[in-house]
């Protein structure tokens, strides 16, 4: 399901506005509150999206892992080396994969 600029926006900046949070702190001690202010958006447009960061923290994970999914399709379709394409498609510390595998968040990811 396509969803419209808007949405695709709002969720680009509370996503921008929880990885920013989360190299400073560990996920359970981030608030709704300073993701709103961060992200320049009312709390019901945040519940509107997530139920609380830990499910946000959930989502990027899953898009995060599908990425990484996608990556080994295509690398073994061509049959290059899987562990050097994925390591080098994570090697970037700005990345939402970096910032998941800090000491910041989900230890399981």
């Amino acid at each position: 399901m396509k969803s419209d600029a808007r949405v695709r926006y709002t969720k680009m900046r509370i996503r921008e506005a929880f990885l920013d949070t989360l190299r400073e702190k560990p996920v359970n001690r981030i608030t709704v509150k300073e993701l709103c202010e961060k992200a320049e958006i009312n709390r019901a447009t945040f519940y509107t999206h997530y139920a609380d960061p830990f499910d946000l923290l959930d989502q990027i994970e899953e898009e995060e892992l599908g990425k990484i999914r996608r990556m080994l399709d295509m690398t073994a379709e061509k049959g290059d080396n899987i562990l050097l394409t994925v390591l080098s498609g994570m090697e970037d510390r700005n990345t939402a994969n970096a910032v998941l595998t800090s000491s910041n968040a989900n230890p399981d990811y």
